[in-house]
């Protein structure tokens, strides 16, 4: 072999090393899928567990909104088998809703008459379509606790927040959507409908607190 035809095969090996380092990174993503997303906390899956939604300090969402993010929350928590036994969120509503003399029930007592043995306590602290008023980008911003509803107390009361302890905040999360460039809602319907797909979003971000979930990318957001 002359030396040309040597320096021929070398470079063709040399391409040929690189070629397959470049489709290295693409086809370690197809092996493993995207990166993962881990759980913010882990519910004992063998409980029953009810979804609270309620406004937070200062905002005024829709009971029908509120119902909708407690719905698709415990919807994909069951279909992530993230519990085995979840209590229909009216329950929840019902239970509060039987405040007296203007008293707020504490959680602990909402989720023991709605029989829950967890509660998953979440308010809405923002929700808007638009962060600076003509651009559309849908967020909401909430917070996160979770009650043991029964366990009895060393003081013989029961119930308690486990998640995060007594002492630290409650968990504050985002979950945003996004827009097709030049799609903008146009009357009072698509208003409404970009609601309800930012409530969708919403109690399936609630949802993914609690299971290893996927790493979306704006454009697999796009796609749905």
């Amino acid at each position: 072999m002359s030396f040309r035809t040597r320096a021929w095969v070398l470079g063709a090996l040399c391409a040929a090393v690189l070629s397959a380092c470049n489709i290295l990174g693409p086809a370690l993503y197809l092996a493993h899928g995207p990166p993962k997303i881990p759980k913010a906390y882990e519910l004992d899956d063998e409980r029953a567990t009810l979804v609270l939604v309620e406004n937070g300090r200062g905002l005024n969402l829709s009971e029908r909104t509120l119902r909708q993010i407690a719905n698709a929350a415990t919807e994909s928590m069951l279909a992530e088998r993230v519990v085995k036994t979840a209590i229909d969120p009216q329950a929840g509503y019902i239970a509060a809703a039987d405040d007296v003399g203007g008293r707020k029930s504490p959680i602990v007592e909402i989720g023991r008459k709605a029989e829950a043995e967890v509660v998953v306590y979440v308010t809405v602290d923002s929700f808007t379509l638009s962060q600076d008023g003509y651009s559309v980008q849908p967020i909401a911003i909430m917070s996160a606790r979770v009650f043991d509803a029964v366990s009895a107390n060393e003081d013989g009361s029961r119930g308690r927040r486990i998640w995060p302890g007594d002492e630290e905040p409650a968990h504050s999360f985002t979950v945003e959507t996004v827009q097709l460039a030049g799609v903008t809602p146009r009357d009072a319907s698509e208003i409404r409908r970009a609601e309800s797909d930012l409530a969708q979003r919403a109690g399936e971000g609630v949802a993914k607190l609690f299971y290893d979930s996927d790493q979306e990318t704006a454009r697999d957001r796009r796609l749905e």
